[in-house]
């Protein structure tokens, strides 16, 4: 009886792991993202510097999530944060900010020595009385 219990649970475990959508990318700098239409489809902000590098988005389809990491150059990182709402905070090894555009905001955890950010996003839709009638615009990933 426990044998089958267990194989049960198993079974229910592999489908709730495999029913993911989530899709994790990676990109060696900012010109394979750009190719690869990651800021059009709305995953990261096209305010991300130039100097990126080792983009990693891991994107959850279903509910219109995003984290990751990139690093850039530190030389970039004044232009970067000045699209950014937060203070740097010179007693912390990160500082927090967030950007939104469009019914995402993103969530950017920078540290400037390193020239290192961990972010997340999250997908509000617009209500139809925030759109004033409009189509709803395109969400992450669409």
């Amino acid at each position: 009886m426990n044998t089958i219990r267990s194989l049960l649970s198993l079974i229910a475990l592999l489908a709730v792991v495999g029913c993911s959508d989530t899709v994790e990318s990676r990109y060696s700098n900012r010109t394979e993202a750009e190719a690869d239409s990651l800021f059009e489809r709305g995953w990261l902000p096209n305010i991300i510097p130039q100097s990126s590098r080792a983009i990693v988005t891991k994107n959850d389809l279903d509910i219109n999530t995003s984290s990751g990491e990139f690093f850039f150059s530190p030389d970039d990182s004044v232009d970067f944060v000045r699209n950014l709402i937060g203070t740097r905070d010179p007693d912390q090894e990160y500082s927090s900010f967030t950007y939104s555009d469009n019914g995402a905001t993103w969530f950017f955890e920078v540290n400037f020595a390193k020239g290192h950010c961990k972010y997340s996003m999250t997908y509000k839709r617009p209500t139809t009385s925030e759109q004033g009638g409009a189509a709803n615009p395109a969400k992450p990933g669409g």
